[in-house]
């Protein structure tokens, strides 16, 4: 082998065509990376935006410290649409408040109010928990309705 050709090794035994090959996919992956961080950091500054904006859709409620979800609902629970996802609303505020909402858990109202976003009102529980105070919760709905039928007759 002539000297200096060992400096080169398998690439300066490659056609052209295999060289243009290796320098497409090169830039196709570098490509690819330069737009995946750029949909990372649209996505974190849409966040930013949403969350500046978030408690700014919420009505506080008379006698409570709820805040209420103005905008759109599903089954009573306040949504968002960022970027083509549907988010509760409930579950951003406590994201944004407390960090990540923990593996295993769901986010439990503690005012009972499915549209509060008021993060003071909402605790991580497990779903055996978080039936468990449902059901405290439907039984004090239940005396209060059962105590003001016996008032008012």
């Amino acid at each position: 082998m002539a000297e200096g050709t060992e400096s080169w090794g398998t690439f300066g035994r490659m056609s052209q065509r295999e060289r243009s090959r290796r320098f497409r996919e090169r830039h196709r992956v570098r490509i690819r990376r330069e737009a995946k961080e750029q949909r990372e950091r649209r996505a974190e500054a849409q966040a930013q935006a949403l969350t500046r904006d978030l408690l700014g859709r919420c009505d506080p409620l008379e006698f409570t410290s709820c805040l209420i979800w103005s905008g759109a609902k599903s089954k009573g629970y306040g949504v968002v649409n960022v970027a083509g996802c549907v988010f509760k609303v409930h579950r951003l505020t406590y994201e944004q408040a407390f960090g990540p909402i923990p593996d295993g858990r769901e986010i439990h109202h503690t005012c009972g109010r499915r549209a509060c976003a008021e993060p003071s009102h909402l605790k991580p529980l497990t779903t055996a928990e978080h039936m468990a105070e449902d059901g405290r919760l439907d039984a004090l709905a239940a005396r209060a309705s059962d105590a003001a039928r016996a008032r008012w007759g």
